[in-house]
């Protein structure tokens, strides 16, 4: 039997500390597990630490941000405070640095400016951390990051460092006014600094044997050089780091949305194009960060983070083609094979009349550069002009499927089938390439080659094949929201 706190059982303990502790819990009332932090039942009893308590668990709960961890109750049982939390997976940030040393720049930047986010819309909500470290921040095997244990659960005194011997943050990431009784977003954008610096080079920015050492560094001495400790990050960094933990809260970035931009900006315009393809490929995608870095990555001239904002252009809703065929013809004209494949199949299949000459333009060129979509689409666009030009076609489509590309290889697979004579037995060699790499086209003309076009006939190998696209496709269709 588990032990019981009110409506929940108790199923393990995640964590503990001086706030209280952090249970895996089950929830009977709404039958879902989460995480459930129990304070220390001495807070209960102070009754300006309840009342703040109340008024922040409430704003906190109101926070509606994809980056912070929703709170789904909060109150008192048996003179315990307690706040009900989402369960995550993952582990924090403070593990990850422990266990793989400095992070990647391109993955430092998805994490800060995710926490960035979170940071600005509690700001925005009236509401400070007050402890933001890495051991606070929750990272997801996807890599989503979550910012968790806001300040809601810290003892009493908003403008104090201590309430009795119970100090509010973490000497390691506390601003100097901390330590003057001011607690305001300012302190944390310069925990959040500290927290990058960390990220970057595995290692605390002062980091002291004792809490009073560590106190005098942050109060006397100059924000560290990561590149001291990792040579090879750009220098830039160091000034980032001088300004996110300036002295003076007056000379920090003024959210913390400013301080992450620069991180990614810090790198080349690859490491934005890279932050712009995490943020558009997690769950639940981040579409406007996403964007936001393509933009930077074009505006920095990058071709690859031009293809990238016209791609993300047209898959809006209501798509906007206008903005992106301009990207895609930035990016084409600086050299981009992408850039040009997007703006051939774009001008293809997206513009009424279809401009195909332009299209076939951008698909050779595109081809030419060795891009295997584009090959296997040239291949397809020679077919279908009068009269086709069937030699062209299979020349592309199999540059194309040598190259390992299944529309290359479906598509040669059709051509082989629709030569006279037919050449059953070549289109059967590639189709079954193109089937064994989850096309589900493939294997439907593979089926209908071994039903219909062999003498005799392999129904069972036919039916195998139908099978399995139904198969895949029905998996695909349950895994889309």
């Amino acid at each position: 039997m588990f032990e019981m706190f009110d409506r929940y059982e108790l199923r393990s303990k995640l964590g503990q500390g001086g706030m209280g502790q952090v249970w895996r819990a089950f929830d009977r009332t709404t039958d879902r597990h989460v995480a459930l932090k129990v304070l220390p039942a001495e807070l209960a009893n102070d009754r300006g630490y309840r009342a703040r308590f109340e008024r922040e668990a409430r704003a906190a709960a109101k926070l509606q941000h994809p980056n912070i961890v929703p709170i789904h109750n909060f109150g008192e049982v048996d003179g315990r405070l307690f706040i009900d939390m989402a369960l995550l997976e993952g582990r924090d940030l403070d593990a990850l640095i422990r266990n793989t040393g400095p992070l990647p720049l391109t993955q430092v930047a998805h994490v800060i400016s995710q926490v960035a986010g979170a940071l600005d819309a509690a700001h925005d909500a009236g509401l400070v951390h007050r402890d933001v470290k890495p051991s606070n921040i929750f990272v997801h095997p996807g890599g989503h990051a979550y910012l968790i244990d806001f300040g809601i659960v810290h003892a009493d005194g908003q403008e104090g460092l201590t309430s009795g011997s119970r100090p509010i943050g973490t000497p390691a990431y506390m601003a100097p006014e901390r330590y003057d009784g001011k607690a305001g977003p300012e302190g944390d954008i310069y925990a959040l600094a500290c927290v990058m610096f960390e990220c970057l080079t595995g290692r605390r920015p002062f980091d002291g044997a004792s809490i009073a050492q560590q106190i005098a560094a942050h109060l006397t001495k100059p924000p560290p050089q990561p590149t001291m400790l990792v040579p090879s990050l750009p220098t830039i960094l160091d000034e980032i780091i001088a300004r996110g933990m300036a002295k003076d809260p007056t000379d920090r970035y003024l959210t913390a949305t400013a301080l992450a931009r620069t991180i990614a900006a810090s790198g080349e315009a690859d490491a934005m194009v890279n932050l712009g393809d995490m943020l558009a490929q997690q769950d639940p995608p981040d579409t406007s960060g996403a964007r936001r870095w393509f933009e930077q990555a074009a505006a920095a001239g990058n071709p690859e983070g031009m293809s990238r904002l016209g791609r993300l252009l047209e898959e809006l809703d209501p798509p906007d083609r206008a903005g992106a065929r301009r990207w895609y013809e930035k990016a084409a004209a600086a050299g981009d094979p992408s850039g040009m494949y997007y703006l051939g199949y774009l001008l293809e299949n997206d513009m009424d009349p279809p401009d195909i000459a332009g299209a076939r333009r951008w698909y050779e060129k595109s081809a030419r550069a060795g891009n295997v979509f584009a090959m296997a689409d040239l291949g397809y666009l020679l077919t279908q002009q009068d009269p086709p030009d069937i030699a062209g076609a299979r020349r592309w489509y199999e540059k194309s499927a040598r190259a390992g590309n299944v529309s290359g290889m479906a598509g040669l697979g059709d051509l082989l089938a629709q030569l006279d004579p037919p050449d059953f037995d070549g289109a059967r060699q590639w189709y079954q390439p193109a089937a064994a790499a989850g096309s589900t086209y493939a294997m439907r003309k593979l089926g209908d080659l071994l039903e219909n076009r062999l003498d005799p006939p392999d129904l069972d190998g036919a039916h195998i094949w139908y099978e399995r696209a139904a198969a895949v496709q029905k998996a695909r269709n349950a895994s889309r929201p």
